[in-house]
């Protein structure tokens, strides 16, 4: 793990969990959670509108 990624998890009070090598059967597991968190993220901001970044944060 580099130093930013370090940084980043440190930030957002997040562990980082390496994938094990070599094993593709886990790469499905990952991308489908994220795709739920994208969908109830998205969902929560469908129907408003940001006018700024500082309001978007």
């Amino acid at each position: 793990m580099n130093r930013t990624y370090a940084d980043m998890a440190a930030h957002y009070g997040t562990a980082i969990i390496p994938a094990r090598p070599y094993k593709p059967r886990d790469k499905a597991k990952v991308e489908v959670g994220v795709q739920v968190v994208q969908r109830w993220i998205l969902a929560r901001l469908r129907n408003r509108r940001f006018f700024s970044l500082a309001g978007l944060n």
